[in-house]
């Protein structure tokens, strides 16, 4: 079992992967309407 902070942490990290792939696929969705 995980404790807390390390479960917080893994959001976190989780959120920040998913912002960073967001702002590729929308930097390749502009891209690919051009």
């Amino acid at each position: 079992m995980e404790t807390l902070s390390e479960m917080q942490n893994d959001c976190k990290t989780i959120r920040k992967l998913e912002e960073k792939i967001g702002k590729e696929k929308y930097i390749v969705m502009n891209y690919n309407t051009d």
